[in-house]
């Protein structure tokens, strides 16, 4: 369940820097900066609060359209991978039994 998170979390991130730097967000290079210091969820409190509203409609018109979907097709090929490996290895172990499978 952890990679499925962080999928979602990359992907939710990843549309809403896409939507800023589409709308030419001269700030959002700033986030990559070494001397930018991240806050915590705490520190962050008081915003957290004030973006409530765009996190909605954020939700509502990316994730839902488009996110929600992106997450899945990355957990299917993910799954095909894990298949393919899971595969090669029954080859690899034992090939006459593997092929009787």
């Amino acid at each position: 369940m952890e990679i499925a998170s962080d999928n979602a979390a990359v992907v939710a991130c990843e549309g809403v820097l896409a939507h800023l730097d589409r709308e030419g967000c001269k700030d959002i290079e700033r986030l990559a900066s070494k001397d930018f210091r991240y806050l915590s969820y705490r520190e962050l409190e008081e915003n957290i609060w004030k973006v409530q509203s765009i996190k909605a409609v954020f939700f509502w018109r990316f994730w839902l359209a488009s996110g929600k979907e992106a997450v899945c097709a990355l957990a299917a090929a993910q799954l095909e991978e894990v298949c393919a490996w899971s595969m090669l290895s029954c080859l690899v172990s034992d090939p006459k039994t593997a092929l009787k499978r």
